[in-house]
């Protein structure tokens, strides 16, 4: 990986310190307005308020225009929304599960990401055994769309030592530690 991004592993970790909040990234009434959607209230006047105030800062500061392109390509439900933010997020906690995934994994995030911070992504990556992870410093929630060459990068480094190796994908990087 060049030093455009940061790969992170037991030896080499990537500098920043866990991310933004979405309160230090678009202030206070932002937060609030996620706070109700995230707590089920999928009402006009909050859907418009988080698409207002709270999508712009989906991506890092210098990608501020790749929501308004990425959004309207993802459907929305609000029955799936409803069932998810109205009591699934709630106990939606995964990590103990982590552990079973036995196949190469790669884990990209964010420097900007609110959403799934940096910390959160050590923490998926230190949970799979062998997982590598990546950190593109200038993203946000959508590195794939926000800093393409990197995410490509990462993606063909990762498989590049997956088929460099006789014995199956096992890249040489040491597992990310649990922090």
């Amino acid at each position: 990986m060049s030093s455009r991004g940061s790969s992170g592993t037991a030896g080499n970790r990537e500098p920043d310190p866990g991310g933004p909040t979405l309160a230090e990234r678009a202030g206070p009434e932002a937060a609030a307005v996620a706070g109700r959607l995230f707590a089920g209230d999928l009402s006009p006047e909050v859907m418009e308020a988080f698409g207002r105030l709270v999508v712009p800062h989906d991506a890092g500061p210098r990608h501020a225009d790749v929501p308004g392109r990425l959004f309207p390509l993802i459907p929305r439900s609000v029955d799936v929304m409803r069932a998810f933010f109205g009591g699934l997020s709630a106990r939606y906690d995964l990590r103990r599960r982590l552990a079973g995934i036995a196949v190469p994994t790669l884990v990209v995030a964010g420097g900007h990401d609110w959403v799934c911070p940096p910390r959160a992504s050590r923490t998926i990556a230190g949970g799979i055994p062998g997982a590598r992870l990546v950190v593109l410093p200038e993203a946000g929630h959508s590195p794939f769309s926000e800093e393409p060459d990197q995410f490509h990068e990462a993606v063909g480094d990762f498989l590049a030592a997956c088929t460099g190796s006789s014995a199956g994908c096992h890249p040489s990087a040491t597992p990310v530690a649990n922090t």
